[in-house]
């Protein structure tokens, strides 16, 4: 039978939890499909296109009072596949090395949702035990961790890899021996090596400077450093204050501290309302002499403008002292006095008048209009 067929019925709950509402006292039944990597290439091998991958599923019920790691190791260990799905859950966060989660509940809205936190593992069983026989679906997705050296296992590297010296190989060993010794289980730490030898017990990030340092420090034989004494450096003890930044109630918890100090070092402003003296200034005798009206000076007379004679045409050809051929050549016009003269087109009056005559006319036009013929 195919792994696609294969459908057990495997238990993750605790002996101590007492028995579920549901399934017959069995918990939730999750269905979980496990979809895998294709397997690696061999060299001088091509990738087939649509390479059938078969899934690995199993059927396995879990208590509603489990936690969310409690459910992924059941999980992981129905698919047998404890050794390679690796995850932690820190500060509410699945934080899963090597594959992706997503769950789906049949006949619902919710499909295919994220699970990536407690949150979302919180709102699953919730949805889930809304049902007379809660079910959900688990989809396990691997995918292949990204390699430090940059290698590819569909292009196989063909250079020389440069030979480690003697001394090197030391240190890499006692590295990993470090490594090893400091490895840290505990589920609530955000670091995979730590070390905690220090009065309090309390963790100590092994960054790759410290594990050199300590490294370097044991193979150059100073006193007393050994695999389980670091060397006598302020890096290898705890800060005070530096807790784990991935505590989101603590750090909740600052920011509240924080805004109480501010709220209570707000500066309080005093308004002083003096009014001494204010009676006095009141007073009949303070009063205030009123003040002399002001002369206003005259406004100057703008004159009115002068308005334009009315004349006949030839009185204003003789006021202005126009050459006489203009009232003559333009008698034929009939034109009854000067106040008619803007209403005649140029062209009109250059079939009459020599272009001087006919300037000479416009002119004195204008010094009609503003009274100063007549």
């Amino acid at each position: 039978m195919s792994d696609d067929a294969m459908d057990s019925q495997y238990t993750g709950n605790h002996d101590d939890n007492p028995e579920s509402q549901y399934n017959d006292g069995k918990g939730i039944r999750y269905h979980v499909s496990l979809k895998l990597l294709p397997p690696p290439l061999k060299k001088g091998e091509k990738r087939r296109k649509n390479q059938r991958i078969d899934n690995i599923n199993r059927t396995i019920y879990v208590h509603e009072e489990e936690s969310l790691a409690d459910l992924l190791e059941a999980a992981i260990q129905a698919v047998g596949y404890g050794d390679k799905l690796l995850f932690k859950v820190v500060s509410k966060d699945l934080r899963a090395s090597n594959f992706t989660l997503k769950w789906s509940i049949s006949r619902t809205d919710f499909k295919n949702m994220q699970l990536t936190t407690t949150d979302h593992f919180d709102e699953m069983v919730g949805e889930a035990t809304q049902k007379g026989t809660p079910a959900v679906k688990l989809d396990f997705v691997e995918f292949e961790e990204v390699a430090n050296d940059g290698d590819s296992d569909d292009e196989p590297s063909t250079s020389k890899k440069r030979k480690l010296t003697e001394e090197e190989e030391l240190m890499a060993e006692t590295i990993s021996q470090l490594k090893a010794a400091y490895n840290c289980s505990d589920k609530t730490c955000t670091s995979p090596v730590c070390y905690h030898g220090n009065p309090n017990g309390e963790h100590v990030r092994m960054t790759p400077i410290l594990l050199n340092t300590w490294a370097s420090a044991k193979l150059a034989g100073i006193e007393g450093v050994d695999l389980e004494h670091p060397p006598p450096d302020k890096m290898f003890q705890p800060v005070e204050g530096a807790d784990d930044v991935d505590d989101i109630a603590l750090l909740a918890r600052r920011r509240n501290q924080a805004n109480q100090a501010s709220k209570s070092a707000t500066p309080t402003i005093t308004i002083n309302n003096d009014f001494a003296g204010l009676a006095q200034l009141l007073r009949p005798d303070h009063a205030m002499a009123p003040l002399a009206p002001t002369q206003l000076a005259p406004m100057p007379r703008i004159p009115s403008p002068v308005k334009p004679v009315q004349m006949s045409f030839a009185a204003f050809c003789l006021a202005a002292n126009l050459h006489p051929d203009v009232a003559t050549k333009l008698e034929i016009l009939e034109i009854a006095g000067p106040h008619l003269l803007e209403f005649i087109e140029n062209s009109i009056l250059d079939q009459y008048l020599s272009v001087g005559n006919r300037a000479a006319l416009r002119y004195a036009e204008s010094q009609w209009k503003k009274g100063l013929i007549g």
